[in-house]
């Protein structure tokens, strides 16, 4: 039987007396509340992950996996530099914006969170990232690098975050401590995580260009030896060492934004001259370059 996603509060927070014991199979998707009854914790926990379970499904049902960036031109990730040193020691530049991204744990729902480190200024976090290409042993795996956040889960009480005391006096009541919070805390400084998977490099030929890249994308979403999701590590780009000089953009399987144009079919520019896009398809584009590129032009 296949394990149901269940939320956070019936996983790990096992000795909470507001513990959420709804699972998608009942089918239950409202909560109707009887007055003159007091209400349960649980039954406030449940609504939630009701509300929580259907945006999970049908994000993935509009292809969102974990590590999906949501709005890439929002997030603009920027390849600074990609080089070797000869010895097989690859080392790589690359900034993002706060923007946000899609998680899902191997036994859990799927939330989007967001990445919120940038400079006081505002501009985007610069990340350096340092690997080996050494690793092939034969041709049924390969090698890849990827980058991306690691987070940790925690259930936050007001003792812990005074700003959850009751506010309704407009000052902290601390002797109303209210409810506790599921909180995702995403590191600021990204990681690199070498990993070798049981992909075999087939050139993408002219009828099928994203054989490979799938591969690897579902290789995510399956969490090949707990090396994603099982390890609290969001994979946002990757590198393989069958294509050593490109660094690619995971997932973010469908369509996102192309090039707007009027009702003319011309370009639409803005004030400073670039073009605008709706939409472009990032799955797996290589990661734009901050010298120029073919997306130099994607604003928001």
């Amino acid at each position: 039987m296949a394990i149901e996603p269940r939320s956070y509060f019936s996983i790990k927070e096992q000795n909470e007396p507001s513990l959420d014991t709804w699972v998608p199979s009942t089918n239950f998707l409202q909560v109707g509340f009887r007055p003159g009854y007091s209400l349960q914790a649980r039954e406030l926990i449940e609504l939630q992950s009701i509300i929580q379970n259907q945006i999970s499904t049908f994000a993935q049902e509009l292809g969102y996996a974990h590590g999906s960036t949501i709005k890439l031109c929002e997030t603009d990730p920027r390849l600074g530099s990609l080089s070797e040193d000869g010895t097989g020691l690859y080392t790589a530049s690359l900034s993002m914006k706060p923007g946000y991204m899609f998680m899902k744990g191997p036994n859990r729902m799927g939330y989007f969170v967001r990445y919120n480190a940038s400079y006081s200024d505002g501009s985007p976090l610069s990340h350096t990232f340092v690997w080996s290409s050494e690793g092939d042993p034969d041709d049924t795996l390969t090698k890849f690098a990827f980058m991306g956040v690691e987070y940790t889960e925690e259930t936050l009480s007001p003792e812990q975050e005074p700003d959850l005391y009751d506010n309704a006096a407009g000052f902290p009541n601390f002797n109303a401590p209210g409810a506790v919070r599921y909180h995702i805390n995403i590191e600021s400084d990204m990681k690199v995580k070498e990993a070798l998977l049981p992909i075999s490099w087939n050139p993408p030929d002219e009828v099928d260009t994203g054989e490979f890249d799938r591969a690897v994308n579902q290789a995510v979403i399956d969490d090949y030896d707990g090396h994603f999701a099982g390890s609290n590590f969001i994979p946002l780009f990757y590198w393989n060492s069958n294509e050593p000089n490109l660094l690619r953009i995971l997932h973010s399987n469908r369509q996102e934004y192309e090039k707007a144009y009027d009702e003319n079919d011309d370009p639409i520019i803005d004030s400073s001259g670039h073009e605008l896009y709706r939409k472009i398809t990032p799955s797996n584009l290589q990661v734009l370059n901050s010298a120029g590129g073919p997306y130099e032009g994607c604003r928001t």
